[in-house]
C-alpha cells in the first residue's frame, strides 16, 4: 500500500469515526441546544463537530462569553485566571480544560501544538500555568472563545513528550543591558530545522533598564514555512513575551506572552533587524497581536525561567540563551550531523 492510499484509508477511518461519534452522542448535542436556548443562543446540529482527543464540541461565535455571562474580558481579550477556577473545576491531567456541570472550556488554540486549534497542548507551558500557584498574584489568560467540548466525560489526549527548561542562574540584576541574537545551526535542512529547532528562524532578545527596572522582551520568528490564516488572510505567527524584573524586591513584577501576526512585508523587514536599532527595545514594525497571558505581582526568577522556556516551545535557542551553550540533550545530535557534513 502506497502512501497516497495510507493517507486516503486514514482519512476515511477518522470521517467514519466522527460520524459515528456524533450519532452516539445526539441526545446529548439536543441537550445543549435547549441549554443554549436559556442565553438566547440559536444552535444547529452543524455547530457541532469531533476530534479525537478534543471530544464533541459546539463551535459558535463567543459561544464561551454567552454561557457566562459573569466571565468578562479585559482590554486585552483576557480573562482572570483566579475568578474562572473559583467557577470551574480544574482536575488532574486535564491541563488547558475548565471544566463546568455540562461543558468544558479550553484554554487558547494559540496555546497548542503549531498554533492549530486540534492540536494537544504545546509542552509544557499549559502544564505550568494550570499547576502553579500564583498565590496573591493577579493572573490572566486567553480562553477559546468560540468553542466548548460537551462530553465532559469523554476521554483525554495524553501525548508523551519532554520539554526542557532553562538553568539559567545568573543574577537577573547583573545582566547588561543590550541585544542577543540567537540563529540554529546554519547547516540543518529544513526537516532538520523542523525537527530539532521547531522551525525556529531566529530568537531575539533584547534587556534594557529604567530606575530599578530591568526589561526583558524576546522574539520569536518562525521558518517562513509557518504561516496562519485568519479571515481569509496569511500571517506570520511570532511569538513575544515581555518582563519587567524589580532590582529592589528581587524578583519580576510582570510578566506578559502575545502571538504576533505579521504580513509578509513585515516578516521579512523585522526579522532581519534586532532591538537595537529600536529605542529601548520598542521595534516600529506594528503588527496583529493576541495577549495570551499575564502575570502582575511577584514571580520568582525560577518560576519566569520556566514559564519562558515552556512558552518558546520545543525551541532549544531559549535554552542555549538561558544556558549559554546549546542544549546537552541536543549536542550529540548536532556533532554526529557536523561529523557526517565533515564540518568542522
Amino acid at each position: 500500500m502506497n502512501r497516497k492510499q495510507l493517507i486516503a484509508n486514514q482519512l476515511k477511518y477518522l470521517a467514519e469515526e466522527k460520524a459515528s461519534e456524533l450519532s452516539k452522542h445526539k441526545d446529548l448535542i439536543a441537550a445543549f441546544i435547549e441549554f443554549c436556548k436559556e442565553y438566547d443562543i440559536d444552535l444547529k446540529t452543524t455547530n457541532f463537530d469531533y476530534h479525537q482527543g478534543l471530544g464533541i464540541l459546539c463551535n459558535s461565535k463567543d459561544i464561551a462569553l454567552k454561557i457566562n455571562p459573569s466571565i468578562k474580558l479585559d482590554k486585552e481579550g483576557l480573562v482572570n485566571f483566579g475568578k474562572l477556577i473559583n467557577s470551574f473545576e480544574k482536575k488532574p491531567f486535564y491541563v488547558g480544560s475548565l471544566y463546568g456541570e455540562n461543558y468544558i472550556l479550553f484554554a487558547s488554540p494559540y496555546f497548542r501544538r503549531g498554533f492549530a486549534k486540534h492540536n494537544n497542548f504545546a509542552p509544557r507551558f499549559i502544564d505550568h500555568f494550570w499547576k502553579q500557584n500564583f498565590q496573591d498574584n493577579e493572573v490572566s489568560i486567553a480562553i477559546d472563545l468560540d468553542r466548548v467540548r460537551i462530553d465532559t466525560e469523554g476521554p483525554i489526549l495524553i501525548e508523551e513528550d519532554t520539554w526542557y527548561g532553562g538553568k539559567f542562574s545568573e543574577e537577573v540584576a547583573s545582566i547588561k543591558d543590550g541585544v542577543n541574537h540567537l540563529r540554529p545551526p546554519q547547516y540543518l535542512d529544513d526537516f532538520e530545522l523542523d525537527f530539532f529547532y521547531a522551525s525556529a528562524f531566529s530568537l531575539d532578545i533584547c534587556w534594557y533598564s529604567y530606575e530599578s527596572i530591568k526589561v526583558f522582551q524576546a522574539l520569536e520568528f518562525k521558518q517562513p514555512n509557518v504561516t496562519i490564516e485568519m479571515d481569509g488572510e496569511r500571517y506570520f505567527p511570532v511569538r513575544y513575551v515581555h518582563a519587567e524584573y524589580d532590582s529592589d524586591s528581587g524578583h519580576f513584577r510582570h510578566f506578559d506572552g502575545a502571538l504576533q501576526f505579521y504580513t509578509e512585508a513585515e516578516y521579512y523587514e523585522r526579522r532581519i533587524n534586532n532591538f537595537n536599532s529600536k529605542l529601548k527595545g520598542e521595534y516600529q514594525v506594528k503588527s496583529q497581536s493576541k495577549k495570551l497571558f499575564k502575570i502582575n505581582g511577584a514571580l520568582t526568577v525560577d518560576d519566569w525561567i520556566n514559564f519562558t522556556s515552556h512558552f518558546f516551545a520545543k525551541n532549544p535557542l531559549m535554552l542555549e540563551y538561558f544556558e549559554g551553550k546549546e542544549p546537552d540533550y541536543l549536542q550529540p545530535t548536532l556533532e554526529a550531523i557536523k561529523k557526517d557534513r565533515q564540518i568542522i
